[in-house]
């Protein structure tokens, strides 16, 4: 038997709350890993449906829906998940224009490698807060990932994001991730041109 309530406190950031169930006014446990399919981050306020079940010894939401998504039969960021794929072209397009300038002797191999490392970290520091947000532990600072992002890891920060849901719903994150794609993109740009021939030439030096 599915309920109904309403999310009457909410953690984003540990990715737990609670909902108070329509009627009886109890409180119950919602985890967001109880939502199997998602197309926002829960939030204060929201209408969920769920079923009711038992962890750790107390009564927890199982299958939760958002009951607005039920009702409208569709999720309710399609337009996000638009802006995503351009993002997701645009880096691919990076990472396609970078390839190519290697093989064809423009740029050091050393810049490859550095991408394909920094890329890993970022995407190994993303399925380590997602981890950490399901588990209810300690989370990595959103400025660390940020930092990720800034020094050439977006591409695979968009792909943690798609792929393990992280961070899709929280508008104050994307925003920030948009800027640190275009200072990083501004930053290459600037590092290829005649200004920055000198640096240039130290970092892929030997």
């Amino acid at each position: 038997m599915r309920y109904q309530g309403k999310i009457t406190e909410w953690r984003d950031e540990q990715g737990f709350g609670f909902i108070t169930q329509n009627g009886s006014g109890k409180r119950v446990f919602l985890h967001i890993s109880a939502f199997a399919r998602r197309a926002r981050r829960p939030a204060l306020g929201d209408v969920v449906t769920y079923v009711p079940g038992f962890e750790n010894g107390r009564e927890c939401a199982q299958q939760a829906q958002f009951a607005d998504a039920i009702a409208h039969g569709a999720p309710r960021l399609s337009l996000r998940a638009g802006q995503g794929s351009i993002w997701g072209w645009l880096g691919a397009f990076y990472l396609t224009i970078v390839c190519i300038a290697v093989i064809l002797g423009g740029v050091s191999w050393k810049a490859l490698g550095y991408l394909a490392t920094i890329n890993l970290l970022t995407y190994v520091a993303y399925a380590l807060d997602k981890k950490a947000a399901r588990n209810a532990t300690w989370r990595t600072p959103e400025i660390r990932l940020h930092l990720f992002d800034l020094m050439g890891g977006w591409p695979a920060g968009l792909l943690a994001q798609t792929r393990l849901h992280h961070k899709t719903g929280k508008s104050s994150f994307q925003t920030m991730y948009k800027i640190t794609v275009l200072l990083h993109l501004a930053a290459v740009c600037w590092l290829f041109s005649s200004y920055g021939t000198a640096l240039r030439a130290a970092m892929f030096a030997g």
